[in-house]
């Protein structure tokens, strides 16, 4: 799994189940009694630049699509959280660890200040308790025993993280958005807002509306929106 992936993995995969309630100023995310703060998003952001931007081959990436992609892995993790709350299901501390020290270690030398680094640990984390709670849930869920590894873990993963968004639909957490991060809910889902048109016309709308868009249209974003 690459560096970045590792806070945004399957960050869209899931139904994530969200109130179209906005949110107190300064606040980018609120979750259940869990608040990520617009300037913390932002030093996240950052630092998941710093990362996407290092090694041979790296691609333009847009800072609005890290951060519409953080913000939805948070809400999956929040709701893993209180799904393990209140099923008795505990995590592998030693799991987090190990983590944690992969992440610092890639953060070394990257040009990230101090707030910007904690902010990513602190992400990932959240982000590495839930993945852990979801495989639990999925490996019973599955009837799968011992400890899953490879493609079976991903599959647990994968099955865990559909059971939680099935009670999260019932008995999660409400959950609010800043608009300014164009998300909104369809179904249960967690999808891209156009505000403007009900759906994109042109090529550059289209791109716009992407979850991933293209690298010639990253590229061409003024350079306080994507990773330099």
């Amino acid at each position: 799994m690459s560096r970045t992936r590792l806070v945004l993995a399957a960050a869209l995969s899931s139904g994530l189940l969200l109130s179209s309630c906005a949110t107190q100023p300064g606040t980018a995310l609120k979750v259940g009694d869990y608040t990520l703060s617009r300037d913390t998003l932002d030093d996240v952001t950052q630092a998941q630049c710093a990362l996407a931007g290092s090694g041979q081959g790296a691609q333009p990436t847009s800072r609005g699509a890290i951060a519409q992609s953080t913000l939805a892995v948070v809400v999956q993790s929040q709701q893993a959280l209180r799904y393990a709350r209140t099923h008795d299901v505990s995590v592998d501390a030693s799991a987090l660890s190990q983590v944690r020290t992969q992440f610092e270690d890639q953060l070394k030398g990257k040009r990230v200040s101090g707030a910007e680094r904690d902010a990513l640990l602190d992400i990932a984390d959240l982000v590495n308790r839930g993945q852990l709670v979801q495989q639990q849930v999925g490996a019973k869920d599955l009837g799968l025993s011992g400890s899953a590894v490879g493609a079976a873990a991903q599959q647990a993963t994968t099955a865990g993280a559909q059971v939680i968004s099935a009670w999260a639909a019932k008995s999660g957490p409400d959950v609010s958005l800043d608009p300014r991060y164009n998300l909104t809910v369809d179904e249960g889902q967690l999808k891209l807002r156009d505000a403007s048109v009900s759906e994109p016309v042109s090529a550059a709308a289209k791109q716009s509306a992407s979850q991933q868009p293209s690298a010639s249209y990253v590229s061409a974003l003024p350079v306080p929106q994507r990773c330099a």
